[in-house]
């Protein structure tokens, strides 16, 4: 039999790849972890930048209603309690958002506005069902320019599932998330990440693709969880994805827009949102400085930095031609957001890394 360096190679120091990888490692495993990223992280990845702790992908706020996820992801770091909430810049005012009864207050003047669903067919559109929802006006303002310069597409093309996570409320609750535990680490994400990757070996920017074959001699097992399209060389084409991309901005003054996250919805502007990361922690010692620290995202189609699946029916079907490919190789689990092309919260993501942990021990005992 042959004999292993390691009996466990993960390739992506993300999310699932990290929580694995502790897993594994408390278990009396040997693991190596491999990313072609110059950091650990994935996109939760933070950096510190003036005592600030930036989110180097967007905002990353760990919200969820499971105990088990954040009892134990708490274990590897102090997480803030931090109730998500922005706000939606549309003409010259600002606006509560998510849509809740502050919301029409703002916008009509009084705590509802006349409108009567309508029975819809299940295949419905994205422009269809948020108008059948929350009426036209409220989506010309807030829905439709800014979804549209998202996807580069019209709504109409969009399925509605995309637009079916956010919510939508009656009452005067205006936090983003409605979850019981919501939170941030205290000391950034990479102090979470290195926490979770103690003890196992750790290999950033080296790109396991490149030199695939010599990689996967290293290791009994396999835990893939790059792009699914890209590990079997695109056999039946490219996945699409649609990407983000950031830019810092530093300024002078303690504050710049007075709140952590505003939505940007109209065309006139290129990007979707302006993130100022000082209003995640407001009991740091930086956040009374003279000095902060904000990114605008811009949206864009880019399959080198994979965000969002574009879950339509004929990436939904090609999707499965890899994943047929994928069950037949040995000793290789294909998980994470990009080695199953679908998209999860971060709490989901754990949760699914914890229960294949299980899975797989007794799949490869």
């Amino acid at each position: 039999m042959k004999k292993y360096e390691y009996d466990y190679l993960i390739v992506g120091a993300g999310l699932y790849g990290s929580v694995m990888a502790e897993r594994l490692h408390s278990s009396g495993h040997k693991v190596v972890v491999v990313d072609k990223r110059d950091h650990v992280g994935g996109n939760c990845a933070s950096k510190d930048m003036h005592g600030i702790d930036v989110h180097l992908y967007g905002p990353h706020i760990l919200h969820t209603n499971n105990r088990d996820v954040w009892k134990y992801i708490i274990q590897f770091g102090e997480f803030r309690q931090f109730t998500h909430k922005m706000l939606t810049k549309y003409g010259d005012n600002f606006y509560t958002f998510p849509i809740n009864a502050k919301t029409l207050l703002e916008v009509f003047g009084k705590d509802f506005t006349p409108h009567v669903p309508k029975v819809l067919k299940s295949n419905c559109n994205l422009e269809e069902w948020c108008i059948n929802e929350i009426g036209e006006p409220l989506y010309n303002m807030f829905v439709k320019e800014y979804t549209e310069k998202q996807w580069n597409c019209k709504c109409s093309e969009l399925p509605s599932s995309i637009i079916k996570r956010l919510p939508i409320r009656s009452n005067f609750n205006d936090s983003y998330f409605n979850n019981y535990y919501q939170g941030i680490p205290v000391d950034g994400y990479n102090t979470l990440f290195n926490k979770l990757l103690e003890g196992v070996d750790v290999k950033t920017g080296k790109d396991f693709l490149y030199f695939k074959k010599e990689w996967m001699e290293i290791a009994e097992r396999v835990i893939y969880t790059g792009p699914i399209d890209a590990y079997f060389t695109y056999e039946f084409g490219r996945l699409p994805w649609r990407s983000l991309e950031f830019k810092f901005k530093e300024k002078q003054g303690k504050d710049y827009q007075g709140i952590s996250v505003v939505h940007y919805p109209e065309k006139k502007y290129k990007f979707t949102r302006i993130t100022e990361f000082k209003h995640f922690n407001p009991f740091n010692d930086a956040f009374d400085n003279d000095y902060t620290i904000y990114a605008e995202e811009y949206p864009c189609h880019n399959n080198d930095a994979p965000y969002y699946p574009i879950e339509n029916e004929e990436n939904i079907a090609c999707v499965k031609k890899y994943q047929e490919l994928a069950a037949k190789e040995k000793n290789v689990h294909f998980a994470g957001r990009l080695g199953t092309y679908k998209y999860n919260d971060m709490d989901v993501t754990i949760a699914n890394a914890l229960n294949d942990f299980s899975l797989l021990l007794e799949k490869w005992k």
